[in-house]
């Protein structure tokens, strides 16, 4: 039998967002897809791209445009040991976030902070308490 409690959220994680690791030893907290902050940044990002539309049909290109740049926005919400070319740390801000989805040369991460937030067990208790020992 499974035990149904190793299935309980985290709300501090379902509200905060949960520290998932990335590549070269980045760390990225990430929110869960149905947050607020998300289904917000998509609604106030489609609703302004088609007003850009300008009698043009809205396209698949459009559709994916606004789902990262909303994850720019809406899902990621820190990161923790970025730094520049020349070693110095990047803090974090949906500013330096957004203007990285804009360069458009990092899709890979797009992708996976997308992956990530539909994961359920980045915001379990049990995961959260597995963390705590280690």
């Amino acid at each position: 039998m499974a035990n149904i409690n190793l299935l309980r959220s985290d709300r501090e994680k379902l509200e905060k967002g949960a520290w998932v690791d990335y590549q070269l030893g980045i760390r990225l907290r990430i929110r869960p897809h149905h947050c607020p902050e998300h289904l917000a940044a998509m609604t106030a990002i489609a609703q302004r791209r088609r007003t850009e539309l300008d009698g043009r049909e809205w396209t698949d290109r459009d559709e994916d445009e606004v789902k990262r740049e909303a994850a720019a926005v809406g899902l990621l919400a820190d990161w923790d040991n970025v730094e520049d070319a020349e070693g110095s740390p990047i803090p974090y801000s949906v500013e330096q976030a957004k203007a990285w989805y804009d360069e458009g040369d990092f899709n890979p991460l797009w992708d996976f902070v997308v992956l990530q937030s539909l994961l359920d067990r980045n915001f379990r208790k049990a995961q959260s308490e597995a963390d705590a020992k280690n």
